[in-house]
């Protein structure tokens, strides 16, 4: 990089200051949360599968390097126990992608998270953080996390229908979006 250029992690902070205070109230205005007693079973094996894509789906891929699968669940989303101490957890972060955080239960957690930027923006459900860090992405223009990029495109091309055809995917993702066009 040359010494004009901006530090990656540095576009990522002044982007994400500028949109953060947006998503949180946004969040804050439009949705409920849910409880963990209104969840029903269906809704918790929803749940589990979302945090558990990038475990289904391949690892990332960089430099002849492989990204393991609990390197992959972890750049995508980090259960913590209730209780956490959330300011010295942000304190502690040093990713600087966003990211999905439940507290509690990984079937059911009882608080949920998208991280960015240092701050915990609060989420209704796993699914609403699932949505939400995908948009922290796709609006900031940031790079997928390369252990979790797969698990990304997914959500991009198949989930919201976003990008190129079959020349601009992997074929896993190719074959994953046949498995659900074909459950339709």
């Amino acid at each position: 990089m040359s010494s004009l250029t901006p530090h990656p992690v540095a576009l990522v902070s002044h982007r994400a200051r500028f949109l953060l205070p947006f998503f949180s109230r946004f969040t804050l205005l439009v949705f409920t949360p849910v409880t963990h007693a209104v969840l029903s079973s269906n809704a918790k094996k929803v749940v589990i599968s979302l945090q558990l894509l990038p475990a289904i789906l391949p690892c990332g891929t960089k430099r002849k390097r492989i990204a393991t699968v609990q390197t992959a669940l972890g750049s995508y989303v980090d259960v913590q126990p209730l209780g956490t101490n959330m300011p010295r957890y942000l304190e502690n972060v040093s990713r600087s992608q966003p990211y999905i955080l439940p507290l509690g239960d990984r079937e059911a957690p009882q608080g949920v998270f998208v991280v960015a930027g240092g701050k915990a923006l609060p989420q209704p459900s796993v699914l609403k953080a699932v949505d939400g860090c995908f948009k922290m992405f796709y609006l900031l223009d940031l790079h997928y996390p390369w252990e979790a990029v797969t698990t990304w495109e997914f959500h991009q091309r198949v989930v919201y229908g976003i990008g190129g055809g079959v020349g601009a995917t992997t074929p896993e993702i190719i074959s994953m979006r046949a498995s659900v066009d074909n459950a339709h």
